[in-house]
């Protein structure tokens, strides 16, 4: 597209800039060079610091944030670590908060289930975190381990070797298929053609 893209079309990797490197056939997605974006099971960096591991593994939201979603532990911030499965949530470094097969309200309309069901932080927020879904909001349903994604209640994103739906008209195919930029565009992968 300009002298400093490059692209490449055979399950390889595509240069939309010179800084940015998108590997579309299983392996990561580079949007800047500083976002390394793994989509097959195994992590999705959204910036330079920050590391979301998505299938059983752990989610960095923030360089000092790790978050485990399967047995592990979450933590929020530096000082905050919480365990989901049958240990411990700490809010802070002062609280501890025990959260085995039970709940946790932190408010009379919170009720946050950590281990395997769901987490509420809000009425009407639902948040799976063991490989089923996370509901950041009440149209808006994640799935997480090798599902999809969806951002918006329009948005569905599919996160292991099928397509990303950025907007509704948008389908992008991430595994040497196409990849539709626009509902008019047309983008085949796989050392076929580029509409």
């Amino acid at each position: 597209k300009h002298a400093s893209i490059t692209r490449y079309l055979t399950g390889r990797h595509l240069t939309k800039h010179a800084s940015i490197t998108r590997y579309l056939t299983g392996r990561h997605l580079t949007k800047h060079a500083s976002i390394t974006r793994y989509l097959t099971g195994r992590h999705l960096t959204k910036h330079a610091s920050i590391t979301r591991y998505l299938t059983g593994r752990h989610l960095t939201k923030h360089a000092s944030i790790t978050r485990y979603l399967t047995g592990r532990h979450l933590t929020k911030h530096a000082s905050i670590t919480r365990y989901l499965t049958g240990r411990h949530l700490t809010k802070h470094a002062s609280i501890t908060r025990y959260l085995t097969g039970r709940h946790l309200t932190k408010h009379a309309s919170i009720t946050r289930y950590l281990t395997g069901r769901h987490l509420t932080k809000h009425a009407s927020i639902t948040r799976y975190l063991t490989g089923r879904h996370l509901t950041k909001h009440a149209s808006i349903t994640r799935y997480l381990t090798g599902r999809h994604l969806t951002k918006h209640a329009s948005i569905t994103r599919y996160l292991t070797g099928r397509h990303l739906t950025k907007h509704a008209s948008i389908t992008r195919y991430l595994t040497g298929r196409h990849l539709t930029k626009h509902a008019c565009i047309t983008r085949y992968l796989t050392g076929r053609h580029l509409i």
